[in-house]
């Protein structure tokens, strides 16, 4: 050939299938104390699919007309091996609401999470203090740290939470 041209489209994608099951229990024990729980397992595949498409094309210039020859062909990307992985998550959690009055919450509780990819154990205890003005304005004291705003508007109700401040 006079001239070779190359030309190389590669394919890659991801694809993340999940299959989740999920139960919650919820358990009245009197008018002032209530149970919260559930658990939920996901089962999570992760499939990559990554090809090479090359494409050849030669030029013979003393012919006449010119004559291209083409020749295209298949193969996987580098030389890593494509990603075929599964893996599970496990969340349980467990809460006791306390109403001590129809203005005063107590929320004692925790969470479970497990993530086998990267063997991840998360252990999350929790606990909340709410007291309810006559307003509908509502105080939190929460140790959950998963949420840093100052505050939280929930139907139309604001939230004003305070937390403890860190010792130096």
């Amino acid at each position: 050939y006079d001239s070779l041209q190359t030309i190389r489209l590669t394919y890659d994608s991801l694809r993340i299938k999940t299959l989740e099951f999920k139960t919650e229990l919820d358990y009245q024990i009197n008018s002032s104390y209530e149970i919260q729980s559930g658990i939920s397992f996901q089962n999570i595949n992760y499939e990559q699919n990554a090809n090479d498409f090359w494409t050849y094309i030669g030029n013979r210039k003393n012919t006449n007309p010119v004559q291209k020859d083409t020749i295209t062909s298949t193969g996987v990307y580098g030389n890593e091996k494509p990603i075929d992985v599964g893996s599970y998550k496990f969340t349980a959690y467990l809460e006791n609401i306390f109403s001590i009055t129809n203005s005063l919450t107590f929320n004692l509780g925790g969470r479970l999470d497990y993530f086998d990819i990267n063997k991840d154990l998360t252990i999350c205890p929790r606990v909340n203090a709410a007291y309810k003005f006559d307003n509908g304005t509502c105080l939190l004291y929460t140790s959950d740290a998963a949420d840093e705003r100052s505050s939280v508007d929930l139907g139309g109700r604001r939230i004003i939470k305070k937390k403890n401040k860190k010792k130096k």
